[in-house]
């Protein structure tokens, strides 16, 4: 038997050994929970998933690059040129998503390349 320090009780050993320990998580989970208790990183993860989501649709919701409106020269930003135009007459946003999907593709390669290696 074990005493217990209080005054009137007395535990028996068997009752000692059926408390069940504390929930043990995976280092795994306790990753996530920390990351998700963390608001910065939660939004850095939310500002990255847009920026990713932009790039793979960039197709869909932007007009092409390459496109010269010559009569819309570095003009600022309005509804048909998101972040205006450069001095080519080309729309910045849609230089600036493409971009972005180039920039992904390539880092996505090299570290594909690496772990090859």
């Amino acid at each position: 038997m074990v005493l217990n320090t209080s005054r009137s009780s007395v535990m028996p050993l068997e009752a000692a050994s059926t408390i069940l320990p504390a929930r043990v998580l995976s280092p795994r989970r306790r990753a996530v929970q920390r990351f998700l208790r963390n608001r910065l990183a939660i939004a850095g993860l939310v500002i990255l998933a847009i920026v990713i989501l932009t790039a793979v649709l960039a197709p869909w919701i932007s007009p092409s690059p390459y496109t010269v409106d010559l009569l819309n020269l570095r003009k600022p930003p309005n509804t048909q040129h998101w972040l205006g135009t450069d001095p080519s007459g080309r729309d910045v946003f849609a230089r600036v998503v493409n971009g972005a999907r180039i920039s992904m593709s390539v880092g996505i390669f090299s570290v594909l390349l690496y772990v090859i290696i």
